[in-house]
């Protein structure tokens, strides 16, 4: 999992909308042990070319695949490696049935290289309030939350709560179905 390297994001970007969203959810997210950061590629496919004699995958490195994802909540292991747990994409403004599909099948493809992972969808600074359909009974999310632009700061101070209890529970998730997968 490589950190993109982007230049900073511009203020009125989707990038910048959830990197400040981000930063607003961070001390939260560290005081249950986690970490949390934006735009980081996370690998979807490894291929390999060949087996050795017992079966296994030879030079297997070869063939990593990956794409930038919004949002990653992962807790991090000694040796600077990380377990990702949580994944969110993100729009702002608005959402369409293109974007849910799109997120969906990166959830997919992402959940067959890490089977634990949960995966999740926000839009930011939402004009609509409501998604047109629950997005995540029909796609590969887990989770998904509407963020309105016109709330009080209550009620988005509210909302905010209540989004990083859910998250909370998605990582008791993923790490509960980690060590049943890997029998950590």
């Amino acid at each position: 999992m490589a950190r993109d390297t982007k230049a900073p994001q511009r203020p009125g970007t989707e990038e910048y909308a959830i990197e400040i969203f981000v930063k607003s959810i961070r001390p939260r997210i560290e005081r249950f042990g986690y970490k949390i950061t934006t735009q980081i590629n996370l690998p979807y496919a490894n291929f390999c070319d060949r087996i050795d004699g017992n079966g296994k995958a030879v030079d297997h490195g070869k063939g990593k695949k990956s794409y930038a994802v919004d949002i990653l909540i992962y807790r991090e292991l000694e040796n600077d490696e990380k377990i990702p747990l949580v994944v969110i994409e993100g729009k702002i403004k608005s959402h369409s049935s293109h974007d849910a599909i799109t997120y969906s099948e990166k959830a997919r493809y992402h959940k067959t290289v890490f089977p634990h992972l949960r995966y999740g969808f926000i839009v930011l600074e939402a004009r609509d309030t409501e998604f047109k359909l629950r997005y995540h009974l029909h796609s590969g999310f887990d989770f998904e939350e509407i963020f309105p632009a016109r709330e009080t700061t209550e009620e988005h101070d509210n909302r905010v709560a209540e989004f990083v209890r859910q998250l909370e529970e998605q990582i008791k998730i993923a790490e509960r179905r980690y060590r049943i997968f890997f029998k950590k």
